[in-house]
Order: C-alpha cells, then sequence, then structure tokens
C-alpha cells in the first residue's frame, strides 16, 4: 500500500478510531496519543493492509485494544502504589506511643484504616492514599490518575467519610 492508498482508506476514519478510544480513556491528550499510535503501527503494516475487507473494523479493533492497554497499565500502576502505601502505614505514623494499652489501641487502629482502604473500590483507594498519606495536592493527583480535580476531590471526601464512620464505630 502506497502513501495515497494509506491516506485514502485510513484518515478519514480517524474521528471514529479518536471516539472509541476517547470513550475507553476519557483524556483527550492520552486519546490523541494513541491515535497516534495506531497509525504508526498502521504504517509500519502498510504491507498487509490490502487484504483487510473493513478498515474501521480492524482500526477500531486495535486502537481499542491500544487504549484497554493503556487503562490497565494506569490501573496497574496505581495498584503497586497503593500497595506500597498501605504497608508504610505503621505505628510510627500514629500517635499512640505513650502506653502498652495505646500501643495496642493504635495497632489495632492502623489494622481496621488498612481494613477500611482495603474495601475501598480501586481509584478511591490510590486517590485517598495520595491525599491523605502522600500529603499531594488535588492538582497532582488528578494528573497522575487521569481523573478532573472535581472528581479527585469527591472520592477524597466520601473517603474521608468512610474512614470517620470506621472510627466512630471503632471508639
Amino acid at each position: 500500500m502506497d502513501r495515497a492508498d494509506f491516506k485514502r482508506v485510513w484518515l478519514p476514519l480517524s474521528g471514529n478510531f479518536y471516539r472509541a478510544a476517547y470513550h475507553i480513556i476519557g483524556s483527550e491528550q492520552q486519546t490523541k496519543d494513541i491515535l497516534q499510535d495506531l497509525y504508526v503501527k498502521l504504517w509500519n503494516i502498510r504491507d498487509s493492509l490490502e487484504n483487510i475487507e473493513s478498515p474501521l473494523a480492524y482500526g477500531t479493533r486495535i486502537i481499542r485494544n491500544m487504549a484497554l492497554d493503556k487503562v490497565r497499565g494506569a490501573s496497574y500502576r496505581m495498584r503497586r502504589e497503593s500497595a506500597v502505601a498501605i504497608d508504610e502505614i505503621s505505628l510510627s505514623d500514629t500517635p499512640f506511643q505513650e502506653s502498652a494499652e495505646q500501643g495496642i489501641i493504635g495497632k489495632e487502629m492502623v489494622m481496621k484504616l488498612k481494613q477500611v482502604l482495603g474495601q475501598m473500590p480501586e481509584p478511591q483507594r490510590s486517590v485517598v492514599e495520595m491525599r491523605l498519606f502522600k500529603d499531594m495536592d488535588y492538582a497532582e493527583i488528578a494528573r497522575r490518575t487521569g481523573l478532573s480535580q472535581i472528581n479527585v476531590r469527591v472520592m477524597v471526601s466520601r473517603g474521608r467519610k468512610m474512614i470517620a464512620r470506621m472510627l466512630v464505630e471503632y471508639m
């Protein structure tokens, strides 16, 4: 397939590919990056594209898989960071160091906190940990997770409420 055929067949489909990826990712910039990666990939295999009966279906399948890979990669990174943050919670982070009884209470509180964090759905848990334990601002959390700042604020607020309910029940 030469350059003219490639442009004639594949470039008019870019809007469809963009919408398919944006629906999965939700980020304009990441969608544009994936769309560009799709066209690079298609160009690299252009000799085998002549036998494709439905370029729209073929390209949509590829970009869908690329978008899902991107989302899964981000989810894996968030889970890994989340696990590290939970493991970093220790008695040294708690003010309960004055007596043996308070040390036991502190240890129970940390265990309960880990339990509550473990019950939160993944994006919320990561967002809450980044805000409360890593002291990140909302803009930084939004940038790292790909969520909007409003979503981040809502998740942190709901996470704090869950933790507060746990503390009230525990006390």
